[in-house]
């Protein structure tokens, strides 16, 4: 697997981090490789031997003889060979070819049977093959670590191995013997030999660069710009369905830069992801599958950016709603009809009752409805799928059909219409039940119950909506409008107006042009405060 340039140079400090990490890497892959290697040997040359001995025709037991014999004389240099061969193939270089290959051919049976050897160990290990690569994209995300891990894959051992064997002139006709003692007994010693200790490496690399690239302060993620506040409504399909947005990519920076446990986890997933993003094959996924993954997070990405961004739902909920975001990514990345059925998901119709209630429980300050949506946030967690199972559903995954997508944001602005409309009548409600509240068993003249209809209740449902239940904006409207009932409780049409009564309309006249009531409403507003005044009072 290639590795991309850094976009920005490197301090001195991480250079040095990075030099320091591929060598590490290369010392391990060269330690374990020689002592599983350096194992197989003897076994091989016991293999060749056992050839000689069986075979029927004296010039073919002769020719083994041979060949066990330069075995034995050569063990130490087909050793070094291989694994100098994987060191040039980790690096991304190639070794000069010391001698001529003699003609040497792998003939097709040959190569039917080394393609099986290979199949058979990448369905074996691809596990610990997936989780090796995750964790090198993972230092990649700190580090500029030139590692090529695709060689260290069984196909790419294979392919040392007959890089060595042409090397050393090993003939042809022996390739398929070659081939099935190295699947016998070093392929088989792969998993304790080889990849268990590299992915130990790299996670001990990992944790170090990132505590020591930390303290340089290298490793800190940009923020993400404050999201654009407005109605979900509005919503559309993204301009491009491949295209990782700023807040998924910096949720899963944050996931991969994690320390999180042993295994394919969280973090390794999201590196992988990133990897994706950046256009680098992944194990077990071919190239022209890679931006199916990518459609499916942008297309996730974008929903929740929509939805969560509606002037509706509470920042204040902000934390608890990003959440969701990788649930609902890894459940767009294995399940289609997320999209396709998006009217009847459990996880979309979730999300939207989850939104629903945090808008309205904003607008009421009702803690049951508050309670309703923080029980719906434990649910939606238990929607986050297992990291190895959504790596595995990537590499058969469908791409969503442009007119599906359409359809699925079409239904999503009916949605967040409805949520809308809701919140938008439970506001009323609300301003409705303050004023019947505030002004029961008062004597409330007719004119002063326009000035409420037409103009204080908007400015109040509109604070509602903009602000919450718990605003002081909201409380402070609230007050005003009280302390209005109270003054004409008292009012004496006679007389002439009061300071007290003066201050509070002039503060009620200028928080409605503040609101952008028109000037057609607040003449009218103007008027049935001064009506309202020289209503006599017991006159509704």
């Amino acid at each position: 697997m290639r590795s991309e340039p850094p976009s920005r140079p490197q301090s001195a400090h991480l250079q040095r981090l990075s030099i320091a990490a591929a060598e590490e890497l290369r010392k391990t892959v060269r330690s374990t490789l020689k002592e599983l290697f350096g194992n197989f040997m003897p076994q091989f040359i016991a293999a060749v031997k056992h050839a000689a001995d069986k075979a029927l025709n004296p010039t073919e037991a002769q020719g083994f003889q041979v060949l066990t014999r330069a075995l034995n004389d050569r063990r130490e240099l087909w050793i070094e060979s291989f694994v100098q061969h994987i060191d040039a193939h980790l690096t991304g270089g190639t070794l000069p070819q010391r001698q001529a290959r003699g003609g040497q051919t792998t003939t097709n049976d040959d190569s039917i049977a080394v393609a099986n050897i290979e199949l058979r160990a990448e369905a074996r290990f691809h596990k610990l093959v997936t989780e090796l690569d995750a964790r090198v994209n993972r230092l990649r995300l700190m580090l500029y670590v030139p590692i090529y891990t695709k060689a260290l894959a069984p196909a790419g051992l294979c392919r040392a191995l007959q890089d060595t064997a042409d090397e050393l002139q090993w003939p042809g006709r022996n390739r398929a013997l070659l081939f099935t003692k190295f699947d016998e007994f070093f392929i088989a010693g792969l998993e304790e030999g080889l990849y268990r200790s590299l992915i130990a490496a790299l996670t001990r690399i990992g944790i170090e660069t990132a505590k020591s690239a930390a303290d340089q302060d290298e490793l800190k993620v940009q923020a993400a710009p404050p999201r654009q506040r407005k109605p979900a409504t509005s919503m559309q399909a993204p301009e491009d369905m491949t295209h990782m947005d700023s807040e998924t990519v910096s949720m899963l920076q944050s996931y991969a830069l994690k320390s999180d446990g042993e295994g394919y986890t969280d973090g390794l997933l999201a590196a992988d992801l990133l990897a994706l993003a950046e256009q680098r094959p992944l194990p077990g996924m071919a190239q022209g599958q890679s931006w199916i993954p990518l459609q499916r997070i942008a297309l996730a990405g974008h929903f929740l950016n929509e939805a969560i961004g509606d002037t509706i739902v509470p920042d204040s909920m902000l934390p608890e709603h990003e959440s969701m975001r990788y649930p609902l990514m890894k459940s767009a990345l294995t399940d289609e009809t997320l999209f396709t059925a998006a009217a009847a998901h459990p996880l979309a119709n979730m999300i939207n009752e989850m939104l629903l209630k945090s808008a309205t429980s904003r607008v009421t300050g009702n803690a049951e409805t508050r309670r309703i949506a923080d029980l719906l946030q434990q649910v939606l967690v238990q929607f986050n799928l297992s990291p190895e199972f959504v790596r595995l559903s990537m590499q058969n995954a469908e791409p969503i059909q442009e007119t599906q997508v359409q359809r699925f944001f079409e239904l999503q602005r009916q949605q967040a219409q409805q949520r809308r409309d809701f919140v938008i009548s439970e506001a009323r409600r609300v301003v409705a039940n303050q004023l019947e509240r505030l002004t029961f068993g008062r004597d409330t003249p007719a004119p002063a119950i326009t000035f409420l209809n037409v103009a204080w209740g908007p400015l109040l449902t509109k604070r509602l909506l903009q602000h919450g239940a718990g605003h002081p904006l909201w409380h402070a409207g609230v007050t005003l409008m009280e302390q209005l009932l109270d003054e004409l409780d008292m009012r004496e049409p006679e007389e002439v107006k009061t300071t007290e009564w003066q201050d509070l309309t002039n503060a009620m006249i200028k928080a409605l042009i503040a609101e952008g009531l028109s000037q057609e409403k607040l003449k009218i507003a103007l008027g049935s405060l001064e009506l309202s005044r020289k209503t006599p009072r017991n006159s509704l």
